[in-house]
Formats: structure tokens, C-alpha cells, sequence
């Protein structure tokens, strides 16, 4: 009795001593017991190299070295071979070392902020990688090999100087969350039908200058960000984007609207501020589900009236156009609590007839 009762107090006393969910916050700390530390977090500790005694840290499994001047990765750091989550955003770091590949279980890497010349290759080797962030590095090109990262559900590259996307990133079958906005991204390849789970597409202020039409293969598609591109036209494949609800294509070149983007039901904000658009399709009433539409800074010279059929709209931004009048099918959307048309050349007595016929709703008016 008094082994069982003994063996339960060392187990007990084992248990205390290891806490896998204690965040350590000094190397001073973590020192007084390194096999028992888990979660370490060194952000802000104005270090300019990684302390080597956090080797002896050989249980880790986060570890948090943002914030710091930190200009290289010792090679120990592969040595981690339990660590799921890495951060090292806001260094002075220029490349990894091969040994990197040695974090079979790393899940979660947050790089940004960094000095690397190119995309860290050794990343590709990573098998258990699901989360990469690698926004504002100095990057200017992605390896073929990128595409090796088959677990990978959210990649950031955002405020890079990236140009070409290569085609192997359509091998992201898993991929959910791709950024790339602030890049010099002029083509998506169209390998971008192979990503079977994206979900989310950021390509805000790049060179875009046209889709390929195999966008609207991307079957589950929900949000799309396309502002401050070079558009001149939307492939008509957009209207096979089943899943899409946000769909952001501002400040671009375009004149005119696929009649297909009318049939994304599903789309529930939409975005076609800042471009040069004469006219929306008639059949912009098909979009049942729409609850806001940008249409301002264009050259409207009319809207639809089917857009009274839309009868979830709440907010219609038409401000700054070459609106004359407005049609009183408007008068039948329920919902509509803000219309702006200031910046048309709307009279008076115009003025007086939308007001009358939305009691309930906000006009903004050159009036």
C-alpha cells in the first residue's frame, strides 16, 4: 500500500512539475528546469542572437522569438523536434539553415517582417507545415517546389515584390487562405483550378491585368480580392463561382460586367467602385442574397430596376456617377437603409420623389 501510495505522489509530483501549458518568458526561467518547458515566448527581448542554452529546451512545442534583432537561425533550432508553433516575425533574418528541416512537427511558422532575399526552400521540406506567414520578407520569386507543401491551409505573402506565381501552386490541394496582395503579380496561372479547398483569395494592388477563366473553377471560392489591379473585363466563368459571397473588384479598368456574375447568387457584397463602368447588367436583381453594393466613381448613367428584386440590399453606394434618375423599384426593397447619391446630377424634384418613396431609408444627396 505504501508503494502504490508512493509511486502516486511522484506521478502527481511529475505531472505539477511538467506543465505542457505554462508559458515561459525568460530564458533565466526556463534554465531552472529545461525538460519541463513547453511553451517559451522571447518577444521584445532585444536579443541579436538566439540564446544556445534554450537548446536544452529539447520538449518544446511553441516558441515565440518575434520582435527581436535576431539576424540568423543556428542550426540547433532543427534540433526541436516536438515544435508545433514558431514565430520569428520581426527580425533581421536572411535565410534558414538546411537543418531547419529537421521541425517534422512544426504546424505553425509566422516569419513576416524579414530580410530574406528569396522564399526559404527549406520550408518546402516541412512535412506537417499548415500555417505560413512569410508577409513583407523581401521575397521576389516562389519556387516550383512550393507546391510539395501539400498540407499547407494558409499561406501569406503579402508586401512582397513577387511577380510570377508558379504554376506548381495549383498542387495546394488543402490550401484555404492564399495572400498576395502588395506584390507586382501580373498572370494567375491556371493551375489555380487544382485548389480544391480555396476559400479565401487576396490579390489586392498588384499588375493583374486579366483572369484566367480557370477562376471559376475554384469550386469553393467565398471571398475574392481584386481592388487596385489592371483589369479591363471578368472572364464569364465567374458566374460559376457557386460558393462566392464577397467579391472585390475596385479600383480597376473596367467598362462592363459579365451578365454571368448574376447568377452567383450566394454573393453578398460586392465592390465595383473606382472603375469606369457605363452600365450594370439588367439582370442584377438575380443576385437574391446581395446586401451591399459599391457602384460609386463610375460612369453609371442609370441602374437596373431589377435591382428592386434584391431584396436584402441594405446599403447602394452610387454616388458619383451620371445619374439623372433613380428607378422606383427601389420603393420595394424592405431593407435598404443607405443610399448614397451624392455626386450625381440628380434635381430637386428627383431628390424629393426617392426620399417620399424610402421613408425608412438614409439618401445622401447633393441637397
Amino acid at each position: 500500500m505504501r508503494l502504490v501510495t508512493t509511486t502516486l505522489l511522484f506521478l502527481c509530483g511529475t505531472i505539477l512539475l511538467a506543465q505542457p501549458d505554462k508559458m515561459y518568458r525568460s530564458v533565466e526561467e526556463a534554465m531552472k528546469s529545461p525538460k519541463d518547458v513547453f511553451r517559451l515566448n522571447l518577444h521584445g527581448k532585444s536579443l541579436n542572437t538566439i540564446p544556445e542554452n534554450i537548446s536544452e529546451c529539447v520538449n518544446l512545442r511553441y516558441l515565440d522569438l518575434s520582435g527581436n534583432s535576431i539576424d540568423s537561425i543556428p542550426d540547433f533550432l532543427g534540433n526541436f523536434v516536438d515544435l508545433r508553433e514558431l514565430s520569428i516575425i520581426g527580425n533581421r533574418i536572411h535565410k534558414l539553415p538546411s537543418s531547419f528541416s529537421g521541425l517534422t512537427q512544426l504546424e505553425v511558422l509566422y516569419a513576416g517582417i524579414n530580410l530574406f532575399d528569396a522564399f526559404p526552400e527549406v520550408l518546402t521540406k516541412l512535412p506537417s507545415l499548415k500555417i505560413l506567414d512569410l508577409a513583407q520578407s523581401n521575397i521576389s520569386s516562389l519556387p516550383e517546389a512550393i507546391g510539395h507543401m501539400e498540407k499547407l491551409e494558409e499561406l501569406y505573402l503579402n508586401f512582397n515584390h513577387i511577380e510570377v506565381i508558379p504554376n506548381s501552386i495549383g498542387q495546394l490541394e488543402k490550401l484555404d487562405v492564399l495572400s498576395l496582395t502588395d506584390n507586382q503579380i501580373r498572370t494567375i496561372p491556371s493551375s489555380i483550378r487544382g485548389m480544391s479547398a480555396l476559400r479565401s483569395l487576396f490579390l489586392q494592388n498588384n499588375q493583374i491585368g486579366q483572369l484566367p477563366d480557370a477562376i471559376g473553377e475554384v469550386p469553393q471560392l467565398f471571398s475574392l480580392s481584386l481592388s487596385r489591379n489592371q483589369l479591363k473585363e471578368l472572364p464569364q466563368s465567374m458566374g460559376l463561382l457557386s460558393q462566392l459571397q464577397y467579391l472585390d473588384v475596385s479600383r480597376n479598368e473596367l467598362r462592363s460586367l459579365p451578365v454571368e456574375l448574376t447568377q452567383i447568387s450566394p454573393l453578398k457584397k460586392l465592390d465595383l467602385s473606382r472603375n469606369s463602368i457605363l452600365e450594370l447588367p439588367d439582370q442584377m436583381g438575380l443576385l437574391s442574397n446581395l446586401s451591399t453594393l459599391n457602384a460609386s466613381r463610375n460612369q453609371l448613367t442609370s441602374l437596373p430596376p431589377s435591382l428592386g428584386e434584391s431584396k436584402d440590399l441594405v446599403t447602394i453606394n452610387a454616388s458619383r456617377n451620371q445619374l439623372n434618375s433613380i428607378p422606383q423599384e427601389l420603393a420595394n426593397l424592405p431593407n435598404l437603409k443607405k443610399l448614397y447619391l451624392n455626386g450625381n446630377p440628380l434635381n430637386q424634384k428627383e431628390y424629393e420623389r426617392i426620399t417620399t418613396s424610402l421613408p425608412d431609408c438614409r439618401v445622401v444627396f447633393n441637397y
